[in-house]
């Protein structure tokens, strides 16, 4: 736990989504806003392998950063009963996840309040994610408004000003087979 938590902080501080208040930040607004949002209508890349989005655009809200890990699988022994209670659990994470999403359509409102809203803490919301997941991700700590912005680093973004998709790799390989 204490490495996800480093991993967390390494992540917050040299990756962000946020889009910048006029005040705090005008020129990276601007930018963030120009380059680093993703089209709400997905384009044809979009679809390039049979998913709405191959981007996985609008990306989850989060209160806080946190690994997504996929909980354990179950053991072939677990009798039908269990098999049935962990179904169930996946149908509850399913159920929460779209309440959640149903309540994003007003981006004026922060996350936090959104889970205020729904009775929902962040540690019900992270464990209804892990019950769902297939692989590892990081969910970055997201506002409604800023669930089609593309990672980057402010100084970086400043210094190259044209997009740019800054991740950690949680999946050495995957990497590789990105790079080749």
């Amino acid at each position: 736990q204490d490495g996800e938590n480093a991993v967390c902080d390494f992540v917050d501080r040299y990756v962000s989504c946020g889009v910048p208040s006029e005040d705090d930040d005008s020129e990276l607004r601007n930018t963030v806003q120009a380059v680093q949002q993703h089209s709400k209508n997905h384009s044809k890349s979009c679809r390039k392998k049979g998913t709405e989005c191959r981007f996985n655009f609008p990306r989850p809200p989060s209160v806080k950063t946190f690994i997504n890990t996929p909980l354990e699988e179950e053991s072939d022994d677990v009798s039908c009963l269990e098999a049935v209670d962990s179904k169930q659990k996946q149908l509850i994470a399913k159920e929460l996840l779209i309440r959640v999403w149903n309540e994003i359509e007003d981006e004026s409102r922060t996350t936090e309040e959104i889970f205020n809203d729904l009775n929902v803490t962040q540690d019900e919301y992270e464990d209804a994610h892990k019950r769902l997941a297939k692989r590892r991700s990081i969910v970055l700590e997201r506002n409604p408004n800023e669930l089609w912005i593309n990672q980057y680093n402010p100084c970086l973004l400043k210094c190259w000003d044209a997009n740019m998709d800054i991740q950690f790799v949680l999946d050495p390989f995957s990497c590789i087979v990105y790079i080749i």
